[in-house]
């Protein structure tokens, strides 16, 4: 039993194993099955590979001989170099791959080549850099050098070591001569634009500076052009030579080249036609040889290979010519040099044309200076012999009207007096701006303005005349407009007063207004900016109710002399040189007009204005500083105007300050260095030593270096100020000086204390029915314009002036004053408005 449990047992383990053997060849068989499908893929895959790779180098042998590359490899251990197929079709050694010596290779190459590749080949080795340089190669068939891009780097072994050289190289030989006829025309073109810069320089009288400008005109020429020397020759007519060219200019490469020192050669050494083809305009030109061969003189002077001249004509007749020589090769030009040579021959042609029409007008502009001269001489005479009366009648006729206790009779004479002596002065100034503008000698001198201040003022020197003529004078400023512009303040003065002087001349009833508006308000403006400034456009405008002008006469009303009612005063100047100024600032004046409806003139100007923020102003209470407290203090004020520092003592020395002066910068600092002082009021400029240097060199100065300096100018732009707070001024005060304003910067310099006196109003007496009495338009005008900008000083001087002016105006300059304490500057403006509505109902 026993026996046969381990018969079966051993049958069980015997099928047990059969079954594994299956089982593992089964899995052999699917792993065979699958490296054989993995083996033809593999198979299928390498079969394309190599297709595509054969594919790939066709390709590659057909980019090389389309682009005409071929490569090469040096073995640096055998010292074998071989040629690709590519290459050695480039360079003429057959249509296989070859094996070449070193010899070999530079029996082919220039020795500045050579030279170039050895320098290259050991930076490839020692750096193991990629060399990149261009090459020429001398073709073995052709016997030409050709040019080609060469490119070539070493390979290293595993010890570091260079064991060969691979390269390629490429044929640009068809972009380099593009390349070299296009350094060729440029070299051409420079040397033409030189050539012009040089003629382009303004003529001068002297004939040596002018034979200096030729000579140099023609140096330029001779490296661009490829030749060895050029001449300029004039036809003139000798007593001793007769008919020859005389040597205007001429310059060579080398010294020897022109060795002939003849100033005058006679047409007789040259071909007869030689001349007459010249004289007809023609060039002429070629072989030296062949052109002079029967004329021994002239090869001889000429001493070139080949000689081309190109005729110079202007005011319809011959000069002379323009030769290039070449003593070094015996060449044709080309139609593109010809062509650039005679154009170097028309610039030297206009050039002499240009000087000698110069030369004419400077004649007949000198005869005109003359004239003026004569003229402008007569003039100034004229003026002094009037000028000097006018200054005594005008300035006792103004001491008189303000001495007061005059008899109405009296005030009114000298008010004539006075009125026709303005009008005389008028006249002569008019006179002397239109000779200034017709000699082209009136220039404007632009200045920084408060442009609101500027245009009150502008209507209170007009007011007198409309209400003398029971006329409404109305300003309307737009609320839009700059505090402060850049413009001739003078002359934009004479343009509104003369406009609006016109106005109420010509106005016999009604009204007369002046409206200026911002850019905000201009439909479109012509003037150009500047880069210097931040710049704005304004708009002026005059309107009347007055006679009107007639279609006819406006088209003449802006010529001198002319008048819309010729029996007027003046001498119809006005408006031409209204419209001279304005033109020169950049606009033009414009009228509309019909007869008895009245006449509108207007005029857009473009203006710099100022974004500067100058040291604000400290606002004192209504009061009169007389000292302050504390010990005395000295103050240095540094001014090259002698009224300007009595200014600044005039304002300083009451208070109790010591003043001392200097008038430049340099007495200064020499003062500094004798006398301590408390603070500095420093000019700008000045001469001798200006107020940015003496404050540079003060604060090196021992004891100096925190003294406070307030800065002083009348230049009030933002280059100026922002170059005033790097260098680290104190302040910067500008001109006219504001009393308040120096007073407010003075106290935070110094700490002061001031001592004031407040200011009280004059007892009057006041009569039961006496009438609340409103200052004239004007004054009121002023007086806003002080109120919008809040300028408290001026409103308190105002209502000084206005008590002082007339008793009848203390009602209302108390309200004014009251509003004022309160720095209520909008309950200013709203009284002003209320008054002119109350004149323009009782109206």
């Amino acid at each position: 039993m026993q026996q046969e449990e381990l018969l079966f047992i051993f049958l069980l383990a015997v099928a047990a194993h059969n079954v594994y053997l299956w089982y593992r060849l089964g899995l052999l068989k699917i792993r065979y099955d699958k490296c054989e499908t993995q083996y033809h893929d593999l198979q299928k895959e390498f079969e394309k590979q190599t297709t595509a790779l054969r594919h790939t180098e066709a390709n590659l042998v057909r980019a090389h001989h389309m682009a005409k590359l071929g490569n090469f490899r040096h073995n640096l251990i055998t010292g074998e170099i071989i040629w690709s197929k590519e290459l050695c079709q480039m360079v003429g050694l057959g249509d296989q791959e070859r094996s070449l010596t070193l010899d070999e290779v530079n029996h082919l190459l220039q020795p500045e080549e050579i030279k170039r590749l050895e320098q290259a080949l050991h930076e490839v080795i020692t750096q193991g850099c990629v060399a990149d340089l261009d090459i020429s190669i001398c073709h073995s068939d052709k016997q030409e050098f050709s040019y080609y891009h060469n490119r070539f780097e070493a390979i290293f072994n595993e010890q570091g070591r260079a064991i060969e050289v691979f390269g390629t190289l490429q044929d640009i030989t068809m972009h380099k001569c593009t390349e070299n006829s296009l350094k060729k025309q440029n070299a051409y073109e420079h040397a033409i634009a030189e050539c012009s810069r040089s003629l382009l320089m303004p003529p001068l009288d002297n004939e040596q500076k002018k034979r200096e400008i030729l000579t140099q005109a023609l140096k330029s020429l001779l490296d661009g052009l490829h030749i060895s020397h050029v001449t300029l020759i004039k036809n003139v007519q000798d007593p001793n030579l007769g008919a020859c060219l005389e040597y205007v200019a001429k310059v060579a490469v080398k010294q020897d080249v022109l060795h002939r020192e003849a100033q005058y050669l006679p047409w007789s050494i040259f071909p007869s036609e030689l001349q007459e083809t010249l004289r007809k305009g023609y060039s002429i030109g070629g072989i030296t040889h062949e052109l002079f061969k029967a004329y021994p003189i002239a090869l001889k002077h000429f001493d070139t290979l080949s000689q081309y001249c190109f005729p110079i004509h202007f005011n319809d007749q011959w000069w002379g010519a323009i030769s290039f020589g070449d003593c070094f090769e015996a060449r044709k030009l080309d139609e593109m040099e010809i062509m650039l040579l005679q154009t170097v021959a028309e610039m030297f042609s206009n050039t002499l044309q240009r000087w000698e029409n110069t030369t004419a007008l400077k004649k007949a502009i000198k005869a005109a200076e003359t004239a003026n001269h004569a003229k402008s001489t007569f003039l100034a005479n004229i003026s002094h012999e009037l000028r000097t009366p006018l200054n005594g009648i005008l300035g006792y006729t103004q001491i008189l009207l303000r001495h007061g206790n005059l008899a109405e009779k009296q005030q009114n004479s000298l008010e004539i007096i006075q009125q026709s002596g303005s009008h005389l002065l008028t006249l002569i100034n008019d006179v002397l701006d239109i000779a200034k503008i017709e000699a082209g000698k009136l220039s404007l001198k632009p200045t920084s303005i408060y442009l609101k201040n500027f245009l009150a003022e502008v209507v209170a020197m007009m007011q007198m005349q409309a209400q003398q003529k029971d006329l409404s004078l109305i300003y309307q400023p737009d609320n839009s407009l700059p505090d402060i512009i850049w413009v001739d303040e003078k002359r934009l003065r004479q343009v509104l007063l003369n406009l609006l002087g016109n106005a109420i001349k010509f106005t016999a009833q009604g009204e007369v207004t002046l409206s200026v508006y911002a850019q905000s308000k201009i439909p479109e403006t012509t003037a150009k900016p500047t880069e210097s400034a931040p710049q704005m456009g304004l708009f002026f405008e005059i309107k009347d109710t007055g006679i009107g002008i007639t279609t006819e006469l406006q088209k003449n009303i802006f010529k001198p002399f002319q008048q819309a009612n010729m029996n007027a005063m003046g001498t119809g100047l006005g408006l031409t040189i209204s419209q001279q100024l304005v033109e020169k600032m950049g606009g033009h004046i414009q009228v509309e007009s019909l007869p008895e409806q009245g006449s509108r003139f207007w005029f857009e100007l473009k203006f710099p204005i100022s974004a500067t923020t100058i040291a604000p102003e400290k606002h004192l209470n209504s009061a009169k500083i007389t000292a302050y407290r504390g010990k005395p203090r000295h103050i240095l004020v540094v001014d090259d105007v002698d009224y300007n520092r009595m200014l600044l003592s005039s304002l300083l020395s009451p208070l109790g300050f010591k003043v001392g002066q200097a008038d430049n910068g340099e007495k200064a600092l020499a003062y500094l260095q004798q006398q301590a002082v408390d603070l500095i009021l420093m000019d700008l400029t000045m001469p001798v030593m200006d107020g940015f240097t003496a404050f540079q060199k003060l604060r090196a100065l021992p004891g100096l270096e925190k003294v406070p300096v307030i800065a002083i100018s009348a230049n009030v732009s933002q280059a100026v100020q922002d170059q005033v707070k790097a260098m680290g001024f104190d302040y910067f005060l500008p001109k006219p000086v504001e009393p308040q304003c120096l007073y407010s910067q003075m106290k935070t310099c110094l700490n002061l204390e001031w001592i004031e006196t407040t200011i009280s109003p004059q007892p009057t007496k006041k009569v039961a029915d006496a009438k609340f009495q409103v200052p004239p338009l004007a004054s009121l005008m002023r007086l806003r314009s002080y109120a919008e900008t809040g300028n408290m000083a001026q409103i308190r001087q105002w209502i000084t002036d206005i008590q002082a002016e007339n008793k009848q105006y203390l009602a209302f300059s108390e309200k004014v004053a009251k509003l004022s304490e309160n720095y209520n500057n909008q309950g200013i403006i709203s009284l002003i408005r209320s008054m002119e509505t109350k004149k323009a109902e009782l109206r």
